[in-house]
């Protein structure tokens, strides 16, 4: 079932169309830039329910804004 895996890409054309295809899929944004909530939203035009950057990107502070998003 398509609920039952994670699909995680950096291409955010690859997100859109399995988003929009199928949206059951959970999907995680893949990224190495530091990038905000909404940045992500307007990246892929939804909100993945898992955002993944670079350890290196995410400060503590920033894991709440992220939450609250609902990643």
């Amino acid at each position: 079932p398509e609920e039952r895996f994670v699909l995680q890409s950096f291409d955010p054309r690859v997100l859109k169309h399995l988003h929009k295809k199928y949206p059951k899929i959970i999907l995680s944004h893949l990224t190495e830039k530091k990038e905000s909530p909404d940045q992500v939203k307007k990246i892929l035009g939804f909100t993945p329910q898992i955002f993944s950057p670079d350890y290196n990107l995410l400060a503590y502070e920033d894991i709440p804004l992220f939450h609250a998003q609902g990643m």
